[in-house]
């Protein structure tokens, strides 16, 4: 959804004094924005909605909420915290007999208990998420568990859950989300490790053939954040396959719209794949502006990062540290 839009929804609901819409508004405006790596402003909305659940009655929504905040604090660093809401998220999405919510949020504790280096526990996570997900049809969602399992998982059985994660985001309803999910899956498909040679070509072949559907989606929905995450990644595919020429196009695509909407977070990905790729290209003094693009970018973005990602590595040393 798009915050503004949603922006919109949220002073209807306060208006009209409609609770359960308010916080169905703030919960979709704190998700979007959490995605967008916008942390803070996600914090203010999603602690909002989790504070008006809360005090409610209706189940459903306190499992959404929960759920909703629950994330952001895996994110934000606050594992206890944000184990304590996912696991209620869960608890009560059951009870409720709303699957596709638990289904979340077993898929969030999965990448918790990852991040602690609990492999186990993480797979054991994701599988009752599954079974959750596919019992809701939930085609978004189970994508997701397909994807964070073949980051557990190493050659063919990874290559084997991207394969069902990229046939389940095909069905996903919503387009800007199917697209995103169909990126996560071509920019995993390149990451994969232990496969054999016809296991990388076919990782590879996966991978484009992902982008090129997601592509093709993001033109037609005319979404410039999108095209920008879709001409970006086809370039680090096209960077990882060496044709350099072809992936500086396409990154210096990305990173033209990454300015034009102020997305500092898809920018600086963009301008530091940029660097390297015009370093390899025999153009140092073009690499070198790049990466200075790559740093005021970072000024923008830097306290949004959180100490570290899932999976246990600082942010910084992942994200900005190869940049300078």
């Amino acid at each position: 959804t798009d915050p503004l839009t949603e922006s919109a929804a949220i002073a209807t609901a306060e208006q009209q004094g409609d609770q359960p819409a308010l916080v169905v508004t703030l919960i979709n405006r704190g998700e979007t924005l959490r995605m967008q790596g916008r942390l803070p402003q996600a914090s203010v909305d999603l602690e909002r909605a989790w504070s008006l659940a809360e005090a409610g009655n209706n189940p459903a929504l306190q499992a959404r909420a929960a759920g909703a905040l629950g994330a952001l604090y895996l994110f934000n660093q606050r594992p206890a915290d944000a184990e304590a809401l996912l696991r209620r998220s869960a608890e009560t999405a059951q009870t409720a007999q709303l699957p596709a919510v638990a289904a979340a949020a077993h898929n969030h504790l999965g990448l918790l208990y990852a991040g602690r280096q609990e492999p186990d526990r993480a797979r054991a996570a994701y599988q009752q998420g599954l079974a959750l997900a596919q019992t809701a049809n939930a085609a978004e969602i189970s994508a997701a568990l397909y994807l964070n399992l073949a980051r557990l998982d190493t050659g063919s059985a990874a290559l084997r859950d991207l394969e069902q994660a990229r046939t389940l985001a095909g069905r996903i309803p919503v387009p800007a989300a199917r697209i995103v999910q169909l990126v996560a899956v071509a920019r995993q498909a390149q990451a994969l490790t232990g496969l054999t040679t016809t296991e990388t070509r076919q990782a590879l072949q996966l991978s484009h053939a992902a982008l090129r559907e997601a592509t093709a989606q993001a033109q037609t929905l005319g979404d410039r954040r999108l095209l920008s995450l879709t001409d970006g990644q086809m370039g680090a595919l096209y960077e990882a396959q060496g044709r350099t020429r072809e992936a500086i196009t396409l990154t210096e695509r990305a990173a033209h719209t990454a300015a034009a909407i102020g997305a500092a977070d898809l920018g600086l990905r963009w301008q530091w794949q940029l660097g390297r790729l015009r370093r390899a290209n025999g153009d140092p003094a073009g690499a070198l502006s790049a990466y200075r693009q790559a740093i005021r970018q970072i000024q923008t973005i830097r306290f949004d990062i959180p100490v570290q990602y899932v999976g246990g590595r600082s942010s910084f040393r992942e994200t900005l540290e190869p940049v300078y």
